[in-house]
C-alpha cells in the first residue's frame, strides 16, 4: 500500500513540502486514491454527474469547470463570473447561480458544452437554490412588500410561479435572508434557513413553508437561543435530514426525522478538534444511505531535541445512519493539510475529495470505496 503523501506527489510534486513527523507516514488504510487536478489553482467543490461519467467543480475563482471522473477531458465552462450555487439537473444538465456582491442575482442553465439559457433574471435575494422533486428549480425572491415569496421555474424556462408566499408571521423581523431551499418534502413543504446574530455568533434555523405560506421550525423556536445547527443534508430516502451541531457541546454530526423530531448524536468527537468543523463538505450521504464524514484530529506529541509538537491526522469515515459500524476508508497521519468537500459518487464506488495543503492549492481525488461486505476488513474505530 503507498502513502497518500507519496500519491499526492506522485500527481503533483512539491504538493506536499518536506515535514519533520514523528513517524513516517503510514499506509492508506483503504488503497486506490486517485488524483483528478493538478492546475495552478485552487480546484473545490466536486459534484457528480446524475450518471456517474462527470464531475463539475469550480475553479479559477468560482468559475465552473467540468472533467470526466478519471480526470481527463477537463474544460471550463464559465468565465469571468462568480458562482454561487450549481448542481446537476435529473437529465445531467448544469443548473448554477451568478451574481456580483450587493447585486440581484441570476440562474441559468446549461449542457456540458456550455450553452446557456438564462432562467431567472436579477431576483432580489441570496443567490441559492434547489431542486423540486419534479425538476424544477426553487429559490427565494425577495418582493414588493419587503417579504420573502418562494418561486419555481422550469429546467425550460417557461412556466415560472411564486409557490409560497411567505406571510409577516412566519418570516418576522429576525428573518436576515432567504438563502435558497435545502429540499422539498415528500408532502409539498420547502425546507430552507435562515442566518441571525445572536451574542456576536450566527446561526442558522431551518424552517418549512407550506404552500400557504405557513411556517414551522424543525431545530429551534424563535424565542430560544438557538443550538448552532448548520449544513442540512436529506437522506437519499428523503426521511431523515443530517446536519451539524454543537448542541451537545461540540460540532457533531446529528439525524432528525423529516418534520425535526427525534433528534440523534451520531458522532462524538472525544478531544479531537473536530470532527467535522464547520463546513458544508464535512460529510455526504451514500445512495444507500450511509454517511461519509471527515475527522481532523489534534494532539500535541514531545519530540527529542524540538519539544512539544501538534500531531495532526486527517481521516474519512464512513458509519450507518444510526451512527452504528463506524469504519475508517482513509487515514493521513500527520498530514500537512486538510480533506474536505466529500462528494459520495451515485453508485457509491467512489467518493470525491478535496485536499488542501498547508503550503500550495485545492486539488480534488477520488477514493475508492469497498463494497459494504468488505468494509469490516478495514479499520475499525
Amino acid at each position: 500500500m503507498v502513502a497518500l503523501a507519496v500519491v499526492l506527489v506522485m500527481v503533483k510534486v512539491g504538493v506536499l513540502p518536506p515535514l519533520y513527523v514523528v513517524t513516517p507516514q503510514t499506509q492508506i488504510r483503504h488503497e486506490n486514491v486517485t488524483g483528478l487536478t493538478t492546475s495552478t489553482t485552487n480546484d473545490f467543490n466536486p459534484e457528480w454527474s446524475p450518471d456517474g461519467n462527470m464531475i463539475l467543480y469550480l475553479a479559477s475563482g468560482r468559475n465552473l469547470h467540468i472533467m470526466s471522473q478519471d480526470g481527463s477531458g477537463k474544460k471550463q465552462l464559465t468565465r469571468d463570473v462568480y458562482v454561487d450555487d450549481f448542481a446537476w439537473s435529473r437529465d445531467g444538465e448544469i443548473i448554477f447561480a451568478t451574481s456580483t456582491p450587493g447585486s440581484p442575482f441570476d440562474i441559468l442553465v446549461m449542457d456540458i458544452n456550455g450553452d446557456e439559457l438564462k432562467l431567472v433574471d436579477n431576483a432580489s435575494g441570496n443567490p441559492g437554490f434547489c431542486l423540486d422533486p419534479n425538476g424544477d428549480v426553487l429559490y427565494g425572491s425577495r418582493n414588493s412588500a419587503d417579504l420573502w415569496d418562494v418561486w419555481a421555474v422550469n429546467i425550460s424556462g417557461d412556466r415560472r410561479r411564486v409557490i409560497a408566499d411567505i406571510s409577516t408571521s412566519c418570516s418576522g423581523s429576525q428573518f436576515s435572508a432567504f438563502p435558497g431551499c435545502s429540499a422539498r418534502t415528500p408532502d409539498g413543504k420547502v425546507l430552507s434557513g435562515y442566518m441571525m446574530a445572536y451574542g456576536g455568533h450566527i446561526y442558522e434555523y431551518l424552517y418549512f413553508v407550506d404552500a400557504n405560506g405557513n411556517c414551522g421550525m424543525l431545530n429551534a423556536t424563535l424565542d430560544t437561543r438557538p443550538e448552532m445547527d448548520r449544513f442540512f443534508r436529506w437522506s437519499p430516502d428523503g426521511e431523515t435530514i443530517a446536519f451539524i451541531s454543537d448542541r451537545s457541546g461540540r460540532s457533531e454530526i446529528w439525524i432528525m426525522n423529516s418534520d425535526g423530531t427525534n433528534k440523534t448524536q451520531l458522532t462524538a468527537s472525544g478531544d479531537d478538534c473536530g470532527p467535522i468543523g464547520w463546513s458544508g463538505g464535512g460529510f455526504d450521504w451514500s445512495p444507500d444511505g450511509r454517511i461519509a464524514y471527515i475527522v481532523h484530529s489534534r494532539k500535541s506529541v514531545y519530540i527529542p531535541k524540538w519539544g512539544l509538537e501538534w500531531e495532526e491526522e486527517n481521516k474519512i469515515r464512513v458509519m450507518d445512519a444510526d451512527g452504528g459500524n463506524k469504519q475508517v476508508l482513509l487515514c493521513l497521519p500527520d498530514s500537512s493539510g486538510k480533506i474536505n468537500d466529500l462528494a459520495w459518487s451515485p453508485d457509491g464506488s467512489e467518493i470525491a475529495f478535496v485536499f488542501q495543503p498547508d503550503s500550495g492549492n485545492r486539488d480534488i481525488y477520488v477514493l475508492d470505496v469497498p463494497a459494504v461486505s468488505a468494509i469490516a476488513g478495514v479499520v475499525s474505530e
